[in-house]
């Protein structure tokens, strides 16, 4: 405001993944941003440390993840930074957008800002299907074929760049379709793409002896079901609480 400046301000908001699964400081967080910030700021971005959303990340950690943007999204639009296909089941949930690396690095770890960076060579192929990715001869055994967007031959990606390529458009893709759905709409959608997602990855292990892809799919489904019940008001201390406690019953 002092120095004139009228392009948006956004809270960064910065985390480890522990943090998710605890309600104290989730409704914390939620309460001294929207409470005492809220003329001040246009918006949040969130960067969680060492979440995964398909592999280490519980439900506790998704659930509460899913907690968190929703209730900020009520006041000011949510960015959160740097996640993989969770990101998707986030922007259905409140969030407006997502960052991702491309087919590489789509998470964040502050243990990756020690030592050089160094580009590995990408041996695995995006599959928006499943959310998830299939190695280069599993994908080959399947006949995945890349986005037409990305190569103008349509075949199997082999190179880095038709790799990233090919993770951009799907991405953007499916972000388009969510633009112009409401968010109950986009639950459903993203519900409906899950199911055909996990429809798919059953498929390709029973026919190709595929090793099981989507196994977090169910704790999508969960987080999506739940996030469908949730209302758009204050919350107490004790909401986030009692759905992490129905989860060990």
């Amino acid at each position: 405001r002092d120095q004139k400046i009228t392009q948006p301000l956004f809270a960064m908001i910065c985390i480890g993944n522990s943090t998710l699964s605890r309600p104290s400081i989730l409704n914390h967080i939620i309460d001294r941003y929207n409470d005492d910030f809220i003329g001040h700021v246009d918006g949040y971005i969130i960067s969680v440390n060492d979440f995964n959303g398909r592999t280490t990340s519980d439900m506790p950690q998704l659930l509460g993840y899913a907690y968190l943007v929703y209730h900020l999204a009520e006041y000011k639009p949510v960015i959160v930074k740097r996640i993989d296909g969770f990101g998707e089941v986030l922007c259905a949930i409140g969030a407006v957008a997502f960052s991702s690396g491309l087919a590489t690095s789509e998470t964040y770890s502050s243990k990756d800002q020690e030592g050089d960076p160094k580009r590995k060579a990408l041996r695995r192929v995006y599959v928006p299907e499943i959310f998830d990715y299939l190695n280069d001869e599993e994908a080959k055994k399947v006949g995945y074929l890349c986005h037409k967007e990305s190569s103008p031959t349509g075949t199997h990606p082999e190179a880095h760049l038709v790799k990233t390529k090919h993770y951009f458009h799907n991405k953007l893709e499916r972000a388009q379709k969510m633009q112009s759905l409401n968010q109950g709409q986009r639950i459903d959608f993203m519900l409906s793409e899950i199911a055909k997602g996990k429809k798919l990855a059953a498929e390709w292990t029973n026919k190709y002896a595929i090793p099981q892809k989507f196994i977090h799919a169910r704790r999508w489904e969960d987080v999506l079901t739940r996030a469908r019940l949730w209302k758009p008001s204050k919350q107490n201390d004790a909401d986030l609480a009692k759905l992490l406690n129905e989860l060990d019953q």
